[in-house]
């Protein structure tokens, strides 16, 4: 399996126009929502690791947070 970091993965990310930074991804990884992300070195200073197929064909949810009606 091909891994890359969260940095690589987010500029590929960026150049399909799918931008998220770096801080959504670690968050995304934490939660256990990436298939086949896994963390090498201690676990709170650890780098994640994810697998550059997903960065290449994730396709984010248009959907979004619900807006906050102001009346």
């Amino acid at each position: 399996m091909d891994l890359i970091t969260l940095e690589e993965a987010a500029e590929i990310l960026a150049k399909r126009g799918q931008a998220m930074d770096v801080i959504w991804l670690r968050k995304k990884t934490a939660a256990g929502t990436i298939p086949g992300a896994v963390k090498i070195g201690s676990p709170k200073k650890g780098t994640w690791l994810i697998p550059r197929k997903w960065a290449e064909t994730y396709v984010k949810s248009k959907q979004g947070r619900p807006r906050k009606h102001t009346d």
